[in-house]
């Protein structure tokens, strides 16, 4: 004998009742919020090519607000890694601080970057130099570009100075010379320069931004720095030839 059921209606009835209480409540629930806190939402590590003493990595960020793609290094001398990594992480809190200052310019959606890239120039001396390239840009029209070169030793596993490879009290007047005829002699960049910036940039060579290019000293200015924005970043580049004979004793026979 079968039990007695409910009847078919009845069934139906509570089924279509079920459905559409199951939707009401699926609109009446608020979904989750998620807020852009701007907190990086991504952070992707690859390596580069190995230099002499030193690994090469670039690290890609991303936020709302910002972009952010850059070369960090860990050497086999901490004497190498620290200042290039305290150097690094001062551009980054620099960009930061721009990046808040300038967010209303941001929010149609355009986003900050900063860039640092880092090239291994080439050289068959001792010595080497890697030259980080700083690209920033925080709103407006243009972004601003940098030269940050680092000088490195590997041999003693150091970061070495102008002042290491030449006598600068003694000698700097004539490194000044030698910079200035080589600026002077770029007929597109002559009437660029301004002389009263130039004075100044040339006046201290213990602060000169160099490097080690094949075989020249390289000598760079960031935009602005000594020409209107439009020349860029300047270079003067000095044949090593020129300047052999005032090297001290230690370095001469090493670039």
């Amino acid at each position: 004998m079968k039990r007695p059921g409910w009847p078919a209606w009845t069934l139906a009835a509570v089924l279509a009742l079920t459905a559409m209480l199951g939707f009401a409540l699926s609109q009446t629930v608020e979904p989750d919020v998620i807020e852009d806190s701007g907190i990086a939402d991504a952070a992707v590590t690859k390596e580069q090519p190995e230099t002499p003493g030193l690994q090469l990595q670039t690290v890609t960020e991303q936020t709302r607000w910002y972009t952010m793609d850059i070369n960090t290094v860990s050497a086999d001398h901490m004497a190498v890694e620290e200042p290039i990594t305290k150097w690094i992480d001062e551009q980054k809190n620099l960009f930061e601080s721009s990046v808040d200052e300038y967010k209303k310019q941001l929010e149609d959606g355009d986003r900050a970057h900063l860039r640092l890239t880092a090239e291994k120039l080439p050289h068959t001396g001792n010595l080497y130099s890697l030259l980080y390239t700083s690209y920033q840009y925080t709103g407006g029209e243009n972004g601003i570009t940098k030269i940050k070169p680092f000088n490195i030793d590997p041999s003693e596993g150091r970061i070495v100075q102008l002042a290491d490879l030449f006598d600068l009290k003694s000698d700097g007047r004539v490194l000044q010379k030698l910079v200035k005829d080589e600026l002077l002699a770029q007929k597109p960049l002559k009437d660029d320069l301004f002389d009263d910036l130039l004075a100044m940039a040339l006046n201290d060579p213990s602060s000169w931004k160099w490097a080690l290019r094949n075989d020249r000293l390289s000598i760079y200015f960031d935009e602005y720095e000594i020409a209107v924005g439009a020349a860029g970043v300047v270079r003067a580049d000095i044949p090593l030839d020129l300047v052999r004979g005032f090297l001290k004793e230690e370095y001469a026979g090493r670039i």
